[in-house]
């Protein structure tokens, strides 16, 4: 479940919670229904266990998402556009 304090976070507190919930998500399939992952592997698609090990194993960042700049997009479009 994900906790009520989540309507006063941020976007980049969004975005830790979102990497955090499909980390775990990925790393309890690969452990709990390795058969089913297999079997994926071998008929749906190849590279899908190592695929989602690795993002397991790395640290995402969100490019963009910095506190202090509540909308990266319209900022850097403003900055691109002045030139």
């Amino acid at each position: 479940m994900i906790e009520p304090e989540i309507a006063f976070a941020d976007l980049a507190d969004n975005a830790t919670l979102a990497e955090a919930l499909l980390k775990h998500i990925f790393k309890t399939v690969l452990a709990e229904r390795a058969d089913d992952m297999a079997f994926f592997e071998e008929r749906i698609e190849k590279g899908v266990i190592a695929k989602l090990q690795g993002i397991v194993d790395s640290r995402v960042r969100a490019h963009g998402l910095h506190r202090g700049d509540p909308h990266p997009r319209a900022s850097r479009s403003r900055s691109s556009s002045s030139r």
